[in-house]
C-alpha cells in the first residue's frame, strides 16, 4: 500500500476507532448510535468490520495454574439405563432411559395430556 492510501486508511481508522469502541460499550443498535451521532450506517459498519478484522499486533501467552478437585462420587440407584424420570400430576410417571426415542416419547406425553 502507498504512503497516501495508508494515511488515508490511518485518518479513518482514527476517526472510526474510537466511535466503534463507543457503539460497543453504549448497549444501542449501529442504526441508533450513527442517529445520534450523523454517521452513515453503512460506512460505520463497513469500518467496523475493517477495524474488526485487523490482525492483532501481539498476543501474550501466561502460564495459568491448575488444580486438581475432588468431585465426590454419585451413586445412581441400581435401575439399569433410566436416566430420568417425569412425572406428571402424580397421576403419571414416565421413566426415560439413555437410549429413549424421542418421537415416542412425544406420543405418549400427547396421549397422556388429553387425561390430565
Amino acid at each position: 500500500m502507498n504512503r497516501s492510501k495508508q494515511d488515508f486508511v490511518n485518518k479513518k481508522e482514527q476517526f472510526w476507532g474510537p466511535h466503534i469502541k463507543k457503539w460497543k460499550s453504549s448497549g444501542i443498535t449501529q442504526a441508533k448510535y450513527c442517529e445520534k451521532n450523523n454517521l452513515i450506517l453503512r460506512r460505520f459498519n463497513y469500518w467496523k468490520c475493517k477495524i474488526d478484522k485487523k490482525p492483532v499486533k501481539s498476543i501474550e501467552l501466561v502460564q495459568v495454574e491448575t488444580a486438581s478437585v475432588n468431585i465426590p462420587k454419585i451413586s445412581i440407584p441400581d435401575q439399569p439405563n433410566i436416566r430420568l424420570k417425569l412425572k406428571i400430576t402424580n397421576i403419571f410417571e414416565i421413566e426415560v432411559a439413555d437410549d429413549f426415542s424421542q418421537n415416542t416419547l412425544r406420543k405418549v406425553i400427547s396421549v397422556l395430556g388429553e387425561y390430565i
